[in-house]
């Protein structure tokens, strides 16, 4: 009888190492189904990478551009500025001299003023 049991332990055993052996083995098919996402995946991660690199250096190229043209403006608006400047001062000697000539006619006009209405 006692060889009967082990035997019959033994057939357990072994259906149970079946069984253990199945089930590793679609472990194994599921671990490399795992990898194949993974590789896919990585695949994926590179192209993404590779993009954001692109996108970077044109953002770095447009940032450039930017700030030249900003230096451009900033120029060609100081050169606004001193002709503006130029053309400021040019108007204030302007009427200053126009306020010296008033100034001069609206002596002559008292003077003739006075000379009419004195005049015998």
């Amino acid at each position: 009888m006692m060889d009967h049991e082990i035997s019959q332990q033994f057939v357990e055993f072994g259906a149970r190492f079946d069984r253990m052996e199945a089930r590793l083995d679609r472990v194994e098919i599921r671990l490399d189904q795992v990898e194949a996402r993974l590789d896919r995946m990585e695949a994926r991660l590179d192209r993404v990478e590779a993009r954001l690199d692109q996108m970077d250096a044109r953002i770095d190229t447009l940032a450039l551009a930017c700030q030249n043209e900003f230096t451009a403006i900033r120029q060609e608006m100081r050169t606004f500025e001193e002709r503006m400047a130029a053309k400021i001062d040019l108007i204030m000697d302007i009427l200053q001299e126009v306020v010296l000539e008033l100034r001069d006619h609206k002596a002559r006009i008292e003077v003739l003023e006075k000379a009419i209405i004195t005049r015998p």
